[in-house]
């Protein structure tokens, strides 16, 4: 198999992963669980999961990666991505703060063409354009409900997920993956993890299921970096955020199955133009 199909098939596999983690985050607060325990329990439980991996497939650690400053950039960028992406649904509707957050796949295509890394450029950027409208068909129910927060908050951790896809393309490529992934996840336990317990923000819910949806939250969001960045590696920053904008479909249909949401027509109409200018964008670069 090609590398460009291996990358293909684990950016989506990416995709499942973190568009499950939305709905189960909804279920732990369900059961009495707060945001900050899904965010600590991210980096905490994701670091033991990556660790019981690496130690089962006999992988060893990179040093180097460890005293890589773009290394830990991409870190603290992803730790931005949690705190803001799940901040921002205190203030505005889950279904609003992902596509304020999606935005982010059009902020890495602009910045790869501003450096001249992003092939077929013109192409490229309507194709972003395409999918971000398909997922405003997808999710305008709620675009009635704003709060400048919530905004904010989505915006930016939408930033801190390009940041973490342009850093790791442009000045990450080189770095052995398994050792990045295990930098992030440290990067977010010793910012997020000493916040929440000094604020006594540490409520874990009530009920057993609820505890089996945070872990379970935990070891995608572990398993979706290590996929993401060897995607990254064979398929390029500007091909994986392309094909990220199929998240919040995951997370839709998710929420279809276990939260007892609805699909309006105008959303089906949306998940199709997603679905088909990702196809179309995959044609092309064959």
């Amino acid at each position: 198999m090609s590398p460009a199909k291996i990358g293909l098939l684990l950016v989506i596999g990416c995709n499942i992963a973190l568009g499950s983690n939305p709905p189960l985050a909804r279920l732990v607060y369900n059961d009495g669980g707060t945001p900050e325990t899904v965010v600590a329990m991210r980096f905490l439980v994701g670091l033991i999961v990556l660790g019981l991996f690496l130690l089962l497939s006999r992988q060893k650690l990179d040093s180097a990666t460890f005293r890589s400053l773009p290394a830990w950039i991409v870190g603290l960028s992803w730790t931005v991505t949690s705190i803001g992406y799940l901040s921002s649904v205190f203030f505005i509707p889950v279904s609003l703060a992902v596509l304020i957050f999606f935005t982010f796949p059009l902020v890495v295509t602009l910045v790869d063409i501003l450096l001249g890394k992003a092939s077929n450029g013109p192409f490229t950027l309507a194709v972003v354009l395409c999918a971000f409208i398909g997922l405003s068909f997808v999710l305008a129910p709620a675009l009635d409900q704003l709060d400048w927060r919530g905004l904010a908050l989505a915006f930016v951790g939408g930033l801190g997920t390009a940041s973490a896809i342009l850093v790791t393309n442009h000045k990450a490529q080189d770095v052995d993956q398994s050792s990045l992934a295990v930098v992030v996840l440290l990067t977010g336990a010793l910012v997020v993890a000493p916040a929440v317990f000094l604020r006594e923000a540490f409520i874990l819910p009530a009920t057993i299921y609820g505890n089996i949806y945070l872990i379970g939250g935990a070891v995608l969001n572990a398993s979706a970096l290590i996929m993401m960045f060897a995607a990254i590696k064979r398929i390029g920053s500007t091909q994986t955020a392309l094909f990220m904008n199929l998240e919040p479909l995951v997370t839709i249909s998710v929420a279809l199955l276990f939260l007892s949401e609805t699909l309006t027509p105008l959303q089906a109409t949306g998940v199709l133009v997603v679905l088909s200018v990702l196809f179309l964008s995959t044609l092309r670069s064959k």
